[in-house]
């Protein structure tokens, strides 16, 4: 899972190969919702509170004020999930390699 400020940041990313600020790590498989990715991070960001390296991921994502970047199909544009909507989007592919999301 990587972060970005904003979805233009990440396409700006991925264009140039620049690699992006981890954020955690997150198993997906077929039926993982992105709620579930959700609770995953947050849950990883708690275990590594002490950790120096994360406290600036820690610091931005406490509390879970963050939203996910999802792939569109046939473009190389990312969109905005609604927190109402993550339990929808299932599954590895649709959430794109690698899962994004921005604060």
């Amino acid at each position: 899972v990587v972060m970005a400020e904003d979805a233009a940041a990440l396409e700006d990313a991925e264009a140039a190969g620049t690699e992006l600020p981890d954020a955690g790590l997150a198993l997906v498989g077929g039926s993982t919702t992105m709620a579930s990715v959700r609770a995953q991070l947050l849950e990883a960001l708690e275990e590594a509170e002490g950790d120096e390296g994360m406290a600036d991921t820690i610091e931005r994502l406490k509390g879970g004020k963050f939203s996910f970047l999802l792939p569109m199909k046939g473009k190389k544009r990312r969109r905005v999930v609604m927190r109402a909507q993550e339990k929808l989007v299932r599954g590895a592919t649709a959430m794109g390699d690698p899962i994004a999301l921005m604060p």
